[in-house]
């Protein structure tokens, strides 16, 4: 990631899905970015294609120039939907699932998702989950018995 984090910029997961697979992290409002003629480019941002990981620029393309992003110095120049709001100098990336194909290639094919990782973090995690659950058990358990004894004076 590159530079200095706005207090409330969220960090977005980039994973692309189809020839190969890639994945990314950006801040959706990323500082530090490069104005181009077509877009803007965020510098130095860990990627991983099929699970080998190199630090690439990252440009992003606006809707008149085919939209999608240009991972720098791969054959991954990706057409599509624009994938931020604002303006190129002042940039917010967006969170969603998109489509995306080879500008020069036709034959990559992508499945782009993008995920605001901070909502993902307000999931409980697997063991709160089970604590929760056994409580419930717990406290159904105990009413039955008490169901059970008040029964059993009546009786």
């Amino acid at each position: 990631m590159a530079g200095a984090v706005s207090a409330n910029a969220a960090s977005l997961l980039y994973e692309l899905e189809g020839n190969n697979s890639i994945s990314f992290v950006i801040d959706s409002d990323p500082e530090n970015t490069e104005l181009q003629p077509d877009g803007f480019v965020v510098p130095n941002v860990m990627v991983a294609i099929d699970g080998i990981s190199a630090l690439y620029d990252i440009g992003f393309v606006y809707s008149f120039a085919d939209g999608g992003l240009i991972i720098e110095g791969t054959p991954f120049d990706l057409a599509g939907p624009q994938l931020y709001s604002g303006s190129e100098t002042s940039p917010t990336l967006l969170a969603g699932s998109y489509d995306l194909v080879g500008f020069l290639d036709p034959g990559l094919v992508f499945s782009l998702t993008v995920t605001d990782l901070d909502v993902v973090s307000a999931v409980p995690e697997p063991a709160t989950w089970i604590l929760f659950a056994g409580a419930f058990f717990l406290i159904g358990g105990a009413m039955r018995s008490a169901v059970r004894a008040s029964k059993l004076r009546y009786a």
